[in-house]
């Protein structure tokens, strides 16, 4: 009896050395794939703020002309009522 419990803490033993083993190795790994991710995302970081100044600059262009695209929207609609009311409201 005293050897399959001795037999039994060996092999519980074993296990849990293991375990600890691959606990370490898989937070090794963990902490190399958080540094590359920091990496990566202080790329993008970067890209984005390159993209969110070319919008910027591209909406302050395109807020320059609506005033002008209104302005040509509401004439042109002016117009063409004017002449669609004349083509068919004559009296």
């Amino acid at each position: 009896m005293k050897v399959f419990i001795i037999f039994s803490i060996l092999i519980f033993l074993a296990g849990f050395i293991i375990l600890v083993v691959y606990s370490v190795y898989t937070l090794i790994q963990i902490k190399k794939t958080a540094k590359e991710a920091e990496f990566v995302l202080q790329k993008i970081n970067k890209n984005l703020e390159n993209v969110t100044n070319i919008s910027n600059e591209f909406k302050k262009v395109v807020s320059s002309f609506v005033p002008i695209i209104l302005s040509f929207t509401a004439a042109l609609s002016s117009g063409l009522i004017k002449f669609l009311k004349g083509l068919f409201f004559r009296r």
